[in-house]
């Protein structure tokens, strides 16, 4: 897991509840980064390059607009680099012709307010059959909605999910 926000705090507590094996938590925010590990007992790094080197999904749980920089930070051959966002081309994370996806739960992620993962839309997607399968097949052992969606469905999908959440905030502000 490769963030210390709240996506990577609610899918790294998510994963080891439908018992999916997270490694490592590697971020920028080292207090974060050990408390994310704490919940479950593993490993954590501020150190990009002490990423372990592991046959499996490399999940960047990082703000749209540091997916692309961390992608290349982290980029090795063999491993299968995966974002969160739902509005981010999986396109940014290839390099060398490596396999890439999407793994987009719709959720708003708070650390402060509990998330029932299984009652969630996961969307997913890939540069590779057998990747798009297995991270179809991983979101359906924490939610019976899974879809493929590819870019530019996710993205129509997400900015709808961003404006019917904002919008309904705004109103909750002016009533």
């Amino acid at each position: 897991m490769v963030g210390t926000g709240n996506v990577a705090w609610h899918l790294t507590k998510a994963f080891h509840k439908f018992g999916i094996a997270v490694e490592q938590i590697v971020g920028r925010n080292e207090e974060q980064a050990k408390e994310i590990a704490g919940l479950i007992n593993i490993n954590y790094t501020t150190d990009l390059s002490a990423l372990k080197h592991i046959d499996g999904i490399y999940l960047i749980a990082v703000n749209d607009s540091a997916i692309a920089d961390v992608a290349k930070q982290i980029y090795k051959p063999g491993r299968k680099l995966i974002h969160c966002g739902g509005g981010v081309n999986k396109n940014v994370l290839i390099q060398d012709g490596n396999k890439a996806g999407v793994f987009y739960p719709i959720l708003s992620f708070n650390k402060n307010v509990e998330i029932d993962i299984a009652k969630a839309i996961i969307c997913v997607d890939s540069n590779d059959t057998e990747l798009t399968n297995a991270l179809f097949a991983l979101a359906k052992k924490m939610s019976a909605h899974v879809y493929k969606l590819n870019d530019e469905q996710r993205l129509v999908l997400n900015m709808s999910a961003v404006w019917v959440n904002n919008f309904s905030n705004h109103l909750f502000t002016i009533a």
